[in-house]
């Protein structure tokens, strides 16, 4: 795998936020995906730029986690929703 960064901002946020990717190698079959803190998937879309819009409005204030995967990235993280 090649290194790469994975940034979530803001954090916390209020259910809108960027992800932006810092990559060696350009995003291919990349993949967002959140879970409760029970681990259940709560939002999930591909991802083939290095920057992103993401809007969650449906989901619960609370913390989540969130797992990034490309043929080059693997991360995870913590995002928290507050409105």
């Amino acid at each position: 795998l090649a290194k790469g960064e994975v940034h979530i901002e803001p954090n916390p946020n209020n259910g809108s936020f960027d992800l932006d990717i810092t990559s060696e190698d350009p995003i291919k079959n990349g993949r967002f995906t959140l879970y409760d803190a029970n681990g259940k998937k709560v939002y999930s879309c591909p991802i083939d730029n290095m920057s992103s819009k993401i809007n969650v409005d449906h989901i619960l204030n609370g913390t989540y986690f969130y797992n990034f995967n490309c043929t080059s990235i693997r991360k995870t993280g913590k995002l928290v929703v507050i409105r």
